[in-house]
């Protein structure tokens, strides 16, 4: 890979690592927006799932957006609308307005998570390919470490209106990282204007029933990938975004829970990665890597009941980053051009459900432990829905 194709990795790894930060942001603004208006452990679980909210339909636009505008146009406005709904969440008196201003972020973020993934893929070519790939999906975990840490210790030291801000600013940074990046390697302009003119608009029709067929293959190849993907992502994602309430049941206070929290997180970093190098050497340990890692998911989460939970939470960490790489690989092997939209699609529709959900167990239960049992059930589930279908090429 050249130094443009580098670049360009990068420069994707830190625009993604963005769309975490502000995902998982909400579980250190959370008591700054409580000084505004109430809301519940269901208000913030709503709150948390409807960043995912527009990435059903993003992933079902995201190829025609593709043509229309072209990656670079998406991805730089990508960043700018997560910058804009920041800014609105930062000044928001109410909590409709602090919903509508998450929806709008993660209309810039799901546009950024699925199409990232995608022009990585593309430059990471075949050789190394799912190696590389665990490096810029190592920027999801990376963000959601760095929120609860830098968020929290700024929030600690009284500096709150300035966590509100500071994913604005975070997106800010990506996008004059970008654009140079875009530049060298030629990513500029790529994919614009395909399907316009009249022999285009005459042939709409037949566009229309290539795309409905294309979708519809590869909704059917991602279905396994996806479910499992989805419901292996939400489990950690949830027990992550709910730690500081599970652990303030156990006496921990803001700053420390946060330092609790962000451990799986951090290791992931290394484990998300580790998974892919593994990936090139053992291609038919797919399924052994998904149970080994939702596996050791489930022992660390369970553990962190009983025990210390710091420890416990970075051995979920160090376990559960393995299954990405084979997730991912599955998906790639379905469809080249729609293979990542469809499998986001299944996985932003899990993650729409199931946070409100778990905030609404909570609220009904009175006891914020209960996520864990909730989290455990998916990594088992995730590991069910992998295992059924081994039989089919990864």
């Amino acid at each position: 890979m050249n130094s443009g194709g580098t670049a360009i990795l990068l420069a994707l790894t830190a625009a993604r690592l963005c769309v975490a930060f502000q995902f998982q942001s909400l579980s250190m603004l959370a008591p700054l927006l409580r000084e505004r208006f109430v809301f519940g452990e269901a208000g913030y679980g709503l709150l948390l799932g409807l960043y995912m909210a527009p990435g059903l339909p993003i992933a079902f636009a995201g190829p025609a957006m593709l043509r229309r505008f072209g990656t670079l146009a998406l991805l730089a406005g990508a960043l700018a609308v997560m910058a804009a709904g920041q800014a609105c969440l930062a000044v928001a008196a109410t909590l409709p307005q602090a919903a509508a201003a998450r929806v709008l972020a993660g209309l810039g973020g799901c546009v950024m998570y699925v199409l990232a993934i995608d022009v990585a893929a593309r430059f990471c070519g075949a050789a190394g390919s799912p190696a590389r790939m665990g490096v810029v999906a190592g920027s999801w975990p990376m963000g959601n470490a760095l929120a609860p840490v830098v968020l929290g210790a700024l929030a600690a030291a009284g500096y709150g209106q300035a966590a509100l801000w500071l994913p604005a600013l975070a997106c800010g940074l990506a996008l004059a990282w970008l654009l140079p990046a875009a530049a060298r390697s030629g990513l500029a302009g790529a994919g614009a204007g395909a399907g316009t003119g009249t022999k285009a608009e005459a042939s709409a029709r037949g566009r229309w029933r290539r795309a409905v067929r294309d979708w519809g293959q590869a909704l059917r190849g991602s279905a396994v990938a996806g479910a499992s993907f989805g419901l292996y992502n939400a489990g950690f994602i949830v027990w992550v975004s709910f730690t500081p309430a599970i652990l303030a049941e156990r006496g921990y206070g803001p700053a420390e829970a946060a330092r609790v929290a962000s451990l799986p997180m951090w290791v992931f970093c290394l484990s998300v990665p580790l998974g892919g190098l593994l990936m090139t050497r053992w291609r038919r340990g797919g399924l052994a890597m998904v149970l080994l890692g939702c596996g050791g998911a489930v022992l660390g989460m369970l553990l962190s009941l009983h025990a210390v939970p710091a420890a416990w939470y970075a051995v979920a960490g160090l376990a559960g980053g393995l299954p990405t790489a084979p997730m991912l690989a599955r998906a790639r092997a379905v469809h080249p051009g729609l293979a990542y939209p469809a499998l986001f699609a299944i996985f932003f529709a899990i993650l729409l459900v199931l946070p409100p959900l778990v905030g609404a167990a909570i609220a009904a239960t009175g006891s914020a432990a209960n996520a864990v049992a909730f989290c455990i059930a998916l990594q088992a589930a995730a590991v069910l829905v992998f295992a059924g279908y081994r039989d089919r090429p990864a």
